[in-house]
């Protein structure tokens, strides 16, 4: 059984197929902007041509919710050009936790040079100023005392 095979791209107006002598249907490559979203395969019923008319209903009913998505994802993939990184505070509260606060700020450094951000230590309650020397070492946050321990 031999089975012509094209590719469509669901983006253009659709093509008519046709049959050759011997052909006993299609198997359709259907791409949406290049990339393959599905792969159809129905007998001709004898016909020797498909007009667009036959060919819509059918990848719709076998593909719309694959277009749908291919479509979102495009609208959410989008390049935003020039939009600046929103205003962004990140508070990390802390007490007595010289190490992990450490490792957090080492985390956050890359972060917060590329995209901006304030970045506050809230030491609540210290037994010593090891948070304060950190955080000042780093150069990277500002520490505020436990009475503004809420992040406000």
């Amino acid at each position: 059984m031999h089975y012509r095979l094209s590719e469509i791209e669901v983006t253009r107006p659709l093509p008519a197929i046709e049959f050759a002598a011997g052909d006993a249907g299609a198997a359709l490559l259907l791409r949406y902007q290049g990339r393959p979203i599905g792969f159809l395969m129905r007998d001709n019923g004898g016909k020797r041509t498909w007009a667009p008319e036959d060919l819509s209903p059918w990848i719709a009913s076998e593909l719309k919710t694959k277009i749908v998505e291919e479509l979102i994802r495009d609208e959410l993939a989008s390049p935003r050009p020039n939009v600046p990184f929103p205003s962004l505070s990140v508070a990390i509260c802390t007490r007595n936790r010289a190490a992990s606060l450490d490792r957090c700020l080492r985390s956050l450094l890359p972060l917060r040079q590329k995209n901006g951000f304030e970045l506050l230590v809230i030491d609540n309650a210290p037994s010593d100023d090891v948070t304060a020397e950190l955080s000042w070492r780093r150069a990277t946050a500002t520490t505020l005392p436990f009475a503004r321990n809420s992040a406000t």
